[in-house]
């Protein structure tokens, strides 16, 4: 179907104030179009459930590149893999297409040696039964994500009625693929951290390399690869999450191989629970990002965190400590020129209606100096859906141009700038085309 947003692509919501500050968050956070392209006109390009990952095309470096879009079908058998290509050179006119329906939730999207792209997420095992479970899954497309191309790579569980799925995915310069998630013993018991591995060759099976218990069942495991940088020519694989309610990173030095993990970093800010939701490695400053909050993940986030090695994870800078209830930084895209966007929520009660969460982005193009990021943070121009919208920010992604996707949920949104307004009820996909 095509969805034509022409309408709409300059300065798109009349609640967003731009403000221009002082030094790198000037030129960073005022976008020059803040372009809605989900939900759309139609009940065909307006998908429920919630967006939780989003990736530029990387088979294309267009302009205008198509991106994957990947989702929380909130039920079985929905597509849950999507491809929006636009048509234009703004994206005002669009295509949207179901690429694949096997993963419930659909959370992270990784490409691979040559065509290859994997998605990994989790399906129900029984949708039909009474108490449905969730199965850890990576499907695998040979032929650039098109439809028809997907087979399952990856199954993992500790038991038939055991909940586990997938999370994040990382690639490192050997072709080993890693994939973080979490799985339980059985129905009710302590999570695991889990991280799987798998070896180039195409006999090499998946093999679980680490695996710790953790009582956070909502922890959001994430996997970055680092090559290796002038301060530290050493290649590791990462994997974060929280430890025993602590804000935790694991490095590997040797291919991620079992019994070689050490945490690089453990941290509460001198609080008492702290949980990273993403790591990312900057190949333009040979950083890591790691992107979280203070508290636990379903239990109570309660703020902004970004913290950042420049050595490959052997000491560690923290960046942003932005407090606020139920709040929480989510994802981080990086560009080609270093310049660091987040995707997150946040819920300033004294200024919108009690525990309604508001959907914040904040771009930094002056990431190692905190002051930038304070600055950052504290913009009005972060509020895509404005201080009147139940909006969450999740996946986000860049292109090489620096325009940043973002995806997320927005749940009984109403679009003024149609005529009439378009209401758009109950939890839809949200997708977010940010110029800077």
């Amino acid at each position: 179907m095509t969805t034509n947003r022409s309408t709409q692509l300059t300065k798109r919501l009349a609640a967003l104030a731009l403000m221009v500050l002082a030094g790198a968050c000037a030129q960073g956070q005022t976008w020059q179009s803040e372009n809605v392209l989900l939900p759309g006109p139609d009940a065909a390009s307006a998908p429920s459930g919630l967006g939780a990952t989003v990736l530029v095309n990387p088979f294309n470096s267009l302009p205008a590149p198509s991106v994957f879009l990947g989702r929380d079908t909130y039920d079985s058998g929905a597509a849950s893999i999507l491809l929006l290509t636009p048509t234009d050179s703004s994206s005002s006119l669009f295509t949207l297409q179901n690429l694949d329906s096997a993963l419930a939730y659909a959370s992270d999207f990784l490409r691979g040696p040559g065509d290859t792209l994997y998605a990994v997420g989790h399906a129900d095992v029984d949708p039909n039964a009474r108490n449905v479970t969730h199965n850890w899954r990576v499907r695998k497309s040979l032929s650039r994500g098109n439809p028809g191309s997907w087979g399952n790579d990856d199954s993992f569980s500790f038991g038939k009625n055991a909940y586990s799925s997938a999370r994040s995915a990382a690639i490192d310069s050997m072709g080993n693929v890693f994939v973080a998630g979490i799985a339980r013993d059985a129905r009710f018991s302590i999570p695991h951290w889990i991280v799987r591995r798998k070896k180039p060759a195409l006999t090499d099976p998946w093999t679980t390399v680490f695996d710790a218990k953790n009582g956070n069942v909502n922890m959001r495991p994430s996997a970055c690869s680092f090559p290796g940088n002038s301060r530290n020519p050493t290649s590791a694989i990462f994997t974060t999450s929280d430890l025993n309610s602590k804000w935790t990173v694991m490095r590997s030095q040797q291919l991620g191989d079992n019994g070689t993990w050490q945490e690089v970093d453990s941290w509460t800010g001198g609080g008492t629970e702290a949980s990273p939701c993403e790591i990312r490695f900057d190949p333009f400053s040979g950083n890591l990002y790691v992107a979280g909050f203070r508290g636990l993940n379903g239990k109570n986030p309660s703020g902004w965190v970004m913290r950042m090695s420049p050595d490959g994870g052997n000491s560690w800078t923290p960046l942003l400590d932005a407090a606020g209830a139920s709040s929480w930084a989510s994802k981080i895209a990086i560009d080609g020129e270093g310049n660091v966007t987040v995707s997150g929520v946040v819920n300033p009660t004294a200024n919108t209606p009690a525990n309604k969460p508001l959907w914040k982005v904040i771009r930094c193009t002056d990431p190692t100096s905190p002051s930038s990021w304070a600055a950052c943070f504290a913009s009005a121009d972060t509020l895509p859906f404005g201080e009147n919208t139940y909006a969450k920010g999740y996946g986000i992604s860049a292109d090489s141009f620096g325009n940043v996707f973002a995806t997320g949920l927005v749940s009984n949104w109403t679009d003024t700038s149609t005529a009439p307004a378009t209401v758009y009820s109950g939890d839809r996909v949200g997708l977010l085309r940010l110029v800077p």
